[in-house]
């Protein structure tokens, strides 16, 4: 639900309490039916071209309709709301004498502010849906830009990739918009507001709202503009969504489906939308069709004998779509990397185009030593470069959705995605759990209760919605450690109607409390740590018929995972056991100085001890620099898709392929026979080409 929903029924509410129309409203940070005002719907990510080559190169930033923001901004910092400079979006404000501040860019690395580290409490005394105002830290942005003499006639919006914890947005002095959900972007509609030459825009922003009640994850509470920002003007008729089905025929796993439903916006005219799907250069599909009443279109075709897309084999295709007016001329054209993949349950297994997968994943925070959340193409390379040389299949995006650059190498690479909504509310269902009593735990986790159903459900839709055309989404997840109730419920049933093509994933509790079930509303058992022989029974029991796939399992704290092969025994053993994400991939430390100026790995004792807890950081497989810790090399070997069985003695080895997919005709097998470190013998497989 987006913003003029969301407001309207407040206001009817507030209209129907005349005995409190005296007291004051609270702003929009402390009222969590309000979770934006005057926001565009979600959609994919994706930008309209002004050409075909444009579109398929897919440089946004070589559109003469983009203007990146990112850069220097005038700053200004407040420790509490009520010392803000309120009128600082004025155009008539000065804002020479203050500092600056890069975007994307967190405050607390560039001097505004402490950063914390806690885990399961809040950072501030809980008291939902309240923000203590002298805790609650403001900063103040602004700065100029040109809007180009080609954008005339033309619609203008503004993208902040994403910020938090909440914030308003001003363009030229007046008031465009809010937004909360610190890990999703929002867009705005600057049209009316800008005007042709120079422009202000301005951002307040807001450490803490009613939204951190919903992002207590175990992670470093810092806060900014961690996402790019820009301006981009688009066709008085736009192609405003589209969404991608691409999957396999069912009946031989052979022949690929394609369905394009692409949903017009702006001013109405007469359009048609082709799609054309590329191998390469070469076209295998081509559709077309014109748009209806309702401004949409559906376009659907098949490719036989597809190349199919999973994580061992990531074969993409291109997806360019071209809206045209009346006369044929372009209107716009986009593209991007599609796979032709199905995700489905049969027979109580996770299948993949038709065959068992088994998850040997990890859970990702986004986490960088120096820049805390803001990610470089870099380092998230770096990252999936390391977890393919773990042979690492699959990765939980902890605990909330990624940067879409991450969405986009993991469809490049192969790696399937669990993605996560931004929500966890640690505190109240810790609390809950301890309660014992179901009815008391209701009345005290946020999933239960009615003024967070709209929360609940736009945190879990807008991540659905950006992310939908990605392949290598095989899983929802609706949040992490945040109880359970009717709020989920509903999220569920939301995704069932809007993306079938998918399964879904929640637990939703902990490692505390009573023993926790299968959720029915899901498709799979995720539980948090459970032992070997608590997976062997969960295997063993008829009554339990979800597979079991463990959203975090094999802590690495230290130097850990030393039975990770006795887990993995075990899970090949049943066939209702699909692996698991270990926790984590990457240390959260931080890189710091101590007072005689030599550097040391920091956690948030460290840095914050007044706010922060005593949780220890390091719980990755790698350090937070992605040099690999001992236990990678052990995720390595257990998690590898080949391996040599036998009695090398007896001159016997057996070659045994593990993949779910291919065979080993992509590998070459050397042996050497050594007595006492000396070589006596070497040779080659001339045939070891082990099916899957």
């Amino acid at each position: 639900m987006e913003s003029t929903n969301i407001i309207a029924a407040v206001l009817l509410a507030t209209a129907a309490l005349p005995a409190l129309a005296a007291q004051p409203t609270p702003a929009e940070w402390e009222q969590p039916e309000v979770v934006a005002v005057n926001r565009e719907p979600m959609k994919a990510t994706f930008f309209n071209f002004e050409s075909r080559e444009k579109a398929l190169a897919g440089d946004k930033a070589a559109s003469q309709y983009f203007l990146s923001l990112d850069g220097t901004w005038k700053f200004a910092y407040s420790k509490t709301p009520e010392t803000r400079p309120k009128d600082f979006y004025k155009l008539s404000y000065d804002v020479s004498k203050w500092g600056q501040i890069q975007v994307p860019g967190m405050l607390q690395t560039q001097g505004y502010g402490k950063p914390i580290f806690t885990n399961i409490r809040y950072p501030f005394p809980a008291n939902e849906p309240f923000i203590p105002h002298d805790l609650n830290e403001v900063g103040s942005y602004r700065r100029e830009f040109d809007v180009p003499a080609a954008w005339n006639g033309r619609d203008v919006f503004l993208q902040i990739g994403a910020a938090g914890a909440a914030y308003y947005v001003w363009v030229n002095g007046q008031k465009v918009g809010y937004s909360e959900d610190s890990k999703l972007p929002s867009e705005f509609d600057l049209t009316r507001y800008v005007r042709p030459g120079r422009n202000t825009i301005a951002i307040e922003l807001y450490r803490w709202a009613d939204g951190s009640y919903l992002e207590d994850q175990d992670f470093w509470r810092v806060n900014g503009i961690e996402r790019s920002v820009y301006v981009y003007a688009e066709p008085k008729t736009r192609l405003r969504d589209y969404r991608v089905t691409a999957g396999l025929d069912k009946a031989n796993y052979r022949d690929g489906r394609f369905e394009l439903v692409a949903e017009m916006a702006g001013a109405p005219a007469r359009v048609d939308v082709e799609a054309r799907v590329l191998d390469g250069t070469r076209e295998v599909l081509r559709v077309k069709g014109t748009p209806g009443g309702d401004r949409k279109v559906v376009l659907a075709g098949a490719v036989p004998a597809v190349k199919p897309w999973s994580a061992e084999t990531p074969n993409l295709y291109t997806l360019l779509v071209e809206v045209t007016d009346a006369q044929g001329r372009l209107v716009s054209a986009t593209s991007r990397r599609i796979g032709f993949r199905t995700v489905e349950i049969a027979d109580g297994e996770v299948r993949v185009n038709g065959k068992r997968v088994m998850i040997k994943g990890v859970n990702r925070h986004e986490h960088d030593p120096h820049t805390y959340r803001v990610m470089s193409m870099a380092s998230m390379r770096k990252d999936i470069e390391l977890m393919k040389r773990a042979n690492v299949n699959a990765v939980r995006a902890s605990h909330y959705p990624n940067d879409p650059r991450w969405y986009d190498l993991a469809d490049e690479y192969g790696l399937y995605i669990m993605d996560e909504a931004d929500l966890e509310s640690h505190g109240y269902m810790e609390k809950g759990d301890q309660a014992g009593d179901p009815q008391k735990r209701a009345a005290i986790q946020l999933g239960y209760k009615p003024h967070w159903r709209i929360a609940h459900l736009d945190r879990i839709s807008r991540m659905v919605e950006r992310d939908k055309n990605s392949p290598s989404v095989i899983f929802w997840s609706l949040g992490n450690e945040a109880g359970t109730g009717p709020n989920f419920e509903n999220a569920a049933a939301w995704i069932r109607k809007n993306d079938p093509t998918r399964l879904i994933s929640y637990l939703g509790h902990g490692t505390i409390g009573e023993e926790h079930l299968p959720n029915a509303y899901v498709d799979i058992y995720a539980p948090m740590y459970d032992d070997i022989e608590k997976m062997a029974d969960y295997a063993l029991d008829p009554n339990f018929r979800q597979p079991m796939i463990q959203c975090e399992y094999a802590h690495a704290m230290g130097n850990s995972l030393g039975n990770l092969e006795d887990y993995w025994q075990v899970i090949r053993a049943h066939r209702k056991l699909q692996g698991g994400f270990v926790w984590d991939w990457v240390d959260q430390s931080i890189i710091a100085k101590d007072d005689k100026g030599r550097t040391y790995w920091a956690s948030g004792f460290d840095l914050n001890p007044e706010r922060g807890d005593n949780s220890v950081v390091g719980d990755g497989v790698v350090r937070s620099d992605r040099t690999p810790d001992p236990e990678y090399y052990e995720l390595q070997k257990v998690y590898s898709p080949v391996v040599f069985e036998g009695d090398p003695a007896a001159g016997s080895i057996e070659v045994v392929n593990r993949y779910d997919f291919r065979d080993l005709s992509h590998l070459a097998f050397d042996w050497e026979l050594a007595r006492d470190g000396v070589v006596v013998a070497r040779g080659t497989l001339a045939d070891a080409a082990t099916p899957a």
